[in-house]
């Protein structure tokens, strides 16, 4: 006997607002901008601030805190969505060889 297949009725889906981009989700962005929220953000934005203009790479991040790689890459992406760390514009080589993003801090290149 095969399983029974689930159905969902895709009709129903609000197509006006896209995902992510509420006017709750919007506001609660707001109310955190420029401030890093919990350890994890606040240990990726010190490890950039200690690195100065050099700045850092996720990857060199994941090794030097001992976070895993998901975790650094997003909190790095919150501390950057929060205008509190920028692309560089230099990449440096990851362990495989593939370029990365080096952040830095907005006064590091100052």
């Amino acid at each position: 006997m095969k399983p029974k297949q689930a159905s969902f009725d895709f009709s129903k889906l609000n197509d006006d607002v896209p995902a992510g981009k509420t006017d709750t989700s919007e506001a609660a962005f707001e109310s955190i901008k420029g401030k890093p929220r919990g350890k994890g953000q606040t240990k990726v934005l010190a490890h950039i601030l200690s690195m100065g203009k050099h700045g850092a790479t996720n990857e060199e991040m994941t090794f030097a805190l001992g976070m895993r790689m998901q975790t650094v890459s997003a909190r790095a992406n919150d501390l950057w969505r929060a205008g509190l760390i920028k692309d560089s514009g230099e990449r440096r080589k990851t362990t495989t060889g593939r370029k990365a993003k080096v952040w830095v801090t907005h006064g590091a290149l100052s």
